[in-house]
């Protein structure tokens, strides 16, 4: 066998014995659950001062 061959043998297997949740997944991003905070950063202090 060739590698293409393998590679869509062993593709077809993964996609049946997987099950499809990306749908479920996509779902449940777009529900948003409580309070978004924003969270500024907060700005350095310069250690290194030139004198």
């Amino acid at each position: 066998m060739k590698n293409a061959r393998i590679e869509l043998k062993l593709k077809t297997a993964v996609e049946h014995s997987v099950p499809d949740v990306l749908d479920n997944i996509l779902s449940q991003c777009e529900e948003q659950k409580g309070v978004v905070i924003p969270m500024p950063q907060a700005k350095k202090k310069n250690k290194w001062k030139s004198l």
